[in-house]
């Protein structure tokens, strides 16, 4: 009787949890569930990356949409584009059509004021406003003058553009003011001071007889000019 009471004291043992370590256990394996410090810097390092990749992307984009839009204005996606340099490059199609039209000419003054309602310092849109005009008349009137005037008050002098507006000015030189024909010396001065062979060409070629003497005059001075430069 005592051996079968031994026997089932043995079979009741239960064995001691100590319900301390099971905590510890617990925490040490949701510790090892969360990222590490080096793992939550590489996740950060995957999407910085990314949005580099994907901002440089778009930038990427919009400036080839804006090439393409101004070397072709007049098609996708240089039609639906909202940008001055956009309405610009349509105003400059149309007025250089071999003999642009009254509706062409409208369409061009229409785009630069489009133009200029984004951008009243828009060089480029005055100028073709008065060449506009002088396509209209077969001269400059006031509204050409003053959109000729309104190009010099927004820049002076625009490399990108003075090769143009300088002959421009001069196959209009009976029309323009004392005021305006300073502002075409000072702007060809300048422009032959910085490369005097450009300026040449820009001055060939003039069929306006007293542009041809202004042009010659200019050439004159710029070459006098130099020549005091040491």
């Amino acid at each position: 009787m005592h051996e079968n009471g031994a026997g089932r004291n043995a079979s009741l043992d239960v064995p001691q949890i100590n319900l301390g370590q099971r905590d510890d256990a617990s925490r040490r394996a949701a510790g090892s569930r969360r990222p590490s410090g080096r793992r939550k810097g590489a996740i950060l390092s995957s999407w910085r990356l990314t949005a580099v990749f994907v901002l440089g992307l778009i930038t990427l984009t919009g400036a080839a949409l804006l090439v393409i839009s101004i070397a072709d204005p007049m098609a996708p996606p240089g039609e639906w584009s909202p940008l001055a340099w956009v309405h610009d490059a349509r105003a400059t199609h149309y007025l250089e059509r071999t003999r642009p039209s009254r509706a062409d000419l409208d369409r061009a003054d229409a785009e630069s004021w489009t133009a200029l309602s984004q951008s009243p310092v828009d060089d480029v849109a005055w100028l073709d406003l008065a060449s506009s005009d002088r396509l209209r008349h077969g001269a400059l009137t006031g509204r050409g003058l003053l959109a000729l005037r309104r190009s010099y008050d927004v820049a002076p002098f625009a490399p990108a553009l003075s090769h143009w507006r300088i002959r421009f000015a001069l196959e209009s030189w009976a029309d323009l003011t004392p005021e305006l024909r300073g502002d075409v010396i000072q702007e060809a001065r300048t422009y032959g001071g910085h490369n005097r062979y450009l300026l040449t060409q820009s001055l060939q070629g003039i069929r306006d007889p007293a542009g041809q003497l202004a042009a010659n005059l200019i050439l004159s001075l710029v070459d006098l000019e130099r020549a005091k430069t040491p």
